[in-house]
């Protein structure tokens, strides 16, 4: 069994996203560690495959071209992770940027009035718990115009509020304004999309790493040196949180300090 080692320099062609976009949306859930970190992981994982794949196709149920997929898998990430930073690193125009402060502001202000004054309206209350905390700026505009609509026909309730003079039309203002703003500087490549191919082939990978591995941990259980090589992403994590606990916590020991060191003059019995 034998692995390539060239690296993606180019973004995802036009079958990764096909196969990509085949895979259930559960794939598209957030990440658990980081992509580099996955990286390296599968390109560690191809390193012993070249010395043991053999017994893994021979012993268990893992396909004879694993290592092949296995690197096809990993620069379609590498590839889907340059294209959601290039996406992600575009600058937001500064006016979609204000506009969303102040919708997020508004529409704040619109709920917590609308919770309080409208404690006692089981119907009122059900529309505002259904406006999510954290949602994408097409939300966001729907939103805003459910609660300008919501402020309106709730004003006799809400006149002691600490809300604007005409804040149903300031929230339907705001929601317009935003939407016009989107779909004027709205680009071709949708960050959304770029994201949900990342994470896609994030499990994608992940998935087969996690089958590679468990057959390893099968065929290699009674050999301590070879089983190393096959933990699972989790228990690599939690290695790496370790190392890096018991590298920060040794930085921060005064020279010369032990943990088992009692400074002077504590804890000493006396005479």
């Amino acid at each position: 069994m034998s692995t390539t080692s060239a690296a993606t320099t180019h973004g995802l062609s036009t079958a990764d996203r096909k196969a990509l976009t085949e895979l259930p949306a559960t794939y598209e859930r957030k990440l658990d560690v980081s992509v580099v970190a996955l990286l390296q992981e599968a390109q560690q994982l191809a390193a012993a495959l070249i010395k043991l794949g053999d017994a893994l196709v021979e012993r268990t149920l893992v396909a004879a071209d694993a290592a092949t997929q296995l690197d096809r898998r990993r620069q379609r990430l590498d590839a889907a992770e340059v294209e959601w930073k290039a996406v992600g690193s575009r600058v937001t125009p500064a006016a979609i940027v204000e506009l969303r402060a102040q919708a997020q502001l508004r529409k704040r202000d619109a709920v917590e009035a609308l919770r309080y004054f409208g404690r006692d309206n089981a119907e009122l209350q059900q529309v505002i718990e259904s406006i999510s905390r954290r949602v994408g700026d097409t939300e966001l505009v729907l939103e805003l115009h459910t609660l300008a609509q919501a402020v309106e026909d709730n004003a006799a309730i809400l006149r002691h509020a600490d809300l604007p003079k005409g804040a149903a039309e300031q929230l339907r203002a705001l929601a317009d304004e935003l939407d016009t703003q989107l779909a004027k500087h709205r680009v071709r490549s949708d960050a959304s999309t770029a994201l949900a191919l990342r994470n896609r082939a994030f499990w994608h990978l992940r998935e087969l790493l996690e089958e590679i591995r468990e057959a390893g941990r099968y065929v290699f259980r009674n050999d301590a040196r070879a089983l190393a090589l096959f933990r699972s992403s989790a228990a690599r994590t939690r290695a790496r949180q370790r190392a890096n606990k018991a590298s920060k916590t040794q930085d921060s020991e005064p020279p010369g300090s032990s943990p088992n060191q009692t400074p002077s003059g504590w804890g000493s019995s006396g005479s």
